[in-house]
């Protein structure tokens, strides 16, 4: 079992985070993208852990290559009664 530090989180947004995750992220982080948040890390050249979400907001090539390269998904319904 792996023991991570810490989490990092990469919601979707407008701005692209490559600059800040390059200079923040270590090796023992449990990298955790948003649903879309998995665009910009693909794009940043990093593999998630975790992609987590109900994957509306993540591109199907991006979700096909970073499961490739050994991200796990946790998929959750468009439609719910709470977020």
């Amino acid at each position: 079992m792996t023991i991570y530090k810490r989490a990092v989180i990469v919601a979707n947004s407008s701005q692209s985070p490559i600059a800040d995750l390059t200079r923040i992220l270590r090796s023992t982080d449990l990298l955790i993208a948003a649903d879309g948040g998995g665009n910009h890390l693909l794009h940043s050249q990093f593999t998630p852990n975790v992609i987590i979400g109900d994957l509306d907001s993540i591109s199907e090539s991006a979700l096909d290559t970073l499961i490739s390269h050994g991200a796990k998904i946790l998929s959750y319904p468009s439609k719910k009664d709470e977020t």
